[in-house]
């Protein structure tokens, strides 16, 4: 009698070893990819909070932003750089999603008229004629 294992056995060990080892990679593709996505949502979070606190911490209200051109304006933005400069964020964030340092991020501020509320909202791209809220 022979010790040992035949080759359609180690075969199938081998199969079965593929098998597990692709959905485990799979998973963990999966998991890191929902993880860049849960830490960039926490970005946008904290810099819209920390515009929050710029705001209000401000002694100029962003009532009317008026430009070189004196033009008015009801909403304006508050950029990474702003909020770095402000010591609010640091410098050497990066964005989870492409693994770049923060750069063209802003938060647009917005004055509603009738209320005198501010809204926030997390911007990636940059919106033309949109002025900085500090100058």
């Amino acid at each position: 009698m022979k010790k040992g294992y035949t080759l359609v056995e180690l075969l199938a060990v081998l199969a079965i070893l593929a098998t597990i080892i692709s959905l485990v990679a799979i998973n963990a593709i999966r998991y890191s990819n929902s993880s860049r996505e849960r830490d960039y949502e926490n970005i946008k979070k904290i810099m819209v909070d920390n515009s929050k606190i710029l705001v209000e911490s401000t002694s100029k209200h962003i009532t009317k932003v008026i430009d070189d051109n004196l033009q008015t304006y009801t909403s304006c933005k508050i950029t990474y750089s702003d909020l770095v400069n402000n010591n609010l964020m640091t410098s050497e964030t990066k964005n989870p999603k492409t693994n770049e340092l923060m750069s063209n991020e802003y938060v647009k501020v917005t004055l509603d008229s009738n209320t005198y509320q501010y809204s926030y909202e997390f911007k990636e791209t940059e919106e033309s004629g949109l002025i900085n809220c500090i100058n």
